[in-house]
């Protein structure tokens, strides 16, 4: 009778246990909307060292909801930065 080497054994183990995954290994689809609660009026305040210092902190306080709006604005706007620089890279041919 013939061995396997070690590696083939491996990789046959990882792809059977790999595919017996159960499904909850993928990621949950988003929630529409949230429902508004008291949790979204609490005062969370973070510090933010500005670019060029290690010295100087500036402390900003927002609500869960403004700090919530704040992020979600700051995706839109990077997201909106790359696809107009990857719209200039198509449009030029690079």
């Amino acid at each position: 009778m013939k061995k396997f080497p070690s590696a083939v054994a491996a990789v046959m183990l990882a792809a059977v246990s790999y595919s017996s995954l159960p499904a909850q290994a993928q990621p949950a689809p988003p929630a529409a909307a949230e429902p508004k609660s008291a949790d979204d009026n609490k005062v969370i305040c973070k510090a933010d060292n500005p670019t060029g210092t290690r010295v100087s902190t500036k402390k900003t306080c927002k609500t869960k909801a403004e700090w919530a709006e704040f992020i979600r604005q700051q995706r839109e706007e990077t997201q909106r930065v790359q696809n107009n620089a990857l719209d200039q890279r198509i449009q030029s041919g690079n």
